[in-house]
């Protein structure tokens, strides 16, 4: 029997039949240096970022970074991009 590849609806397909529906899936980084990572994507990339929560200390403890505009994705003229 051949293996049905991913793209031939075997995978994903099967969270329908549970009721599940995937609307989105981004990477999740983990990172000593939220401050460093976020800046090399701008300044690498050119990226857009924004370090929503801080702990005590000033340290990032989550943030997002997009290949576009956020403003742009807030909207949904296209779809999630950012991770």
């Amino acid at each position: 029997m051949k293996k049905q590849e991913f793209s031939e609806g075997y995978g994903m397909s099967k969270f329908s039949e549970k009721g599940y529906v995937v609307k989105e899936n981004a990477p999740i980084y983990l990172t000593e240096d939220m401050d460093k990572t976020v800046k090399w994507f701008e300044d690498v990339l050119g990226w857009y970022s924004n370090i929503v929560e801080r702990d005590d200390n000033g340290n990032g403890c989550y943030g997002v970074v997009f290949d576009m505009l956020p403003e742009v994705e807030l909207v949904h003229l296209a779809p999630f991009t950012g991770f």
